[in-house]
């Protein structure tokens, strides 16, 4: 294999690790890095996801959150995806939170509800089968 060095700058990495070895420790990491992005791309997390996440690398709690979703029945819509992001809440989760708007705004699926089933709506049923 021919001996590949990388571009040096003037000053020295001061690392402690022999220049023979910095280079090629150095050549191969960008090759990796370069062979990771084209084939491995890394997707953008799900908005509630990334949410999900930041509260529990910071010990917080849904109830942490009122000051972005207002009510505690809304925040649970929003972490149980019954409800979607608005405008509002993503900019106050990227202030609050410093969770990328690029992430905040993708799109994501809502969970369906079920369907009403009251007992009103039961008895109507029956009493026109």
């Amino acid at each position: 294999m021919p001996k590949t060095t990388p571009p040096r700058s003037t000053r020295s990495s001061g690392c402690g690790i022999p220049p023979a070895d910095g280079d090629r420790f150095e050549v191969l990491s960008t090759l990796v890095d370069a062979y990771e992005r084209g084939h491995m791309p890394i997707s953008t997390p799900d908005p509630i996801e990334a949410i999900r996440f930041r509260m529990e690398q910071e010990g917080l709690t849904n109830r942490d959150l009122l000051s972005v979703f207002k009510t505690t029945a809304r925040a649970s819509e929003i972490m149980t995806k019954k409800r979607r992001l608005n405008l509002a809440m993503i900019r106050r989760l990227h202030a609050e939170l410093a969770i990328p708007v690029t992430c905040l705004v993708q799109e994501y699926r809502l969970k369906k509800t079920p369907p009403n089933t009251s007992r009103r709506t039961a008895t109507r049923r029956v009493a026109r089968g």
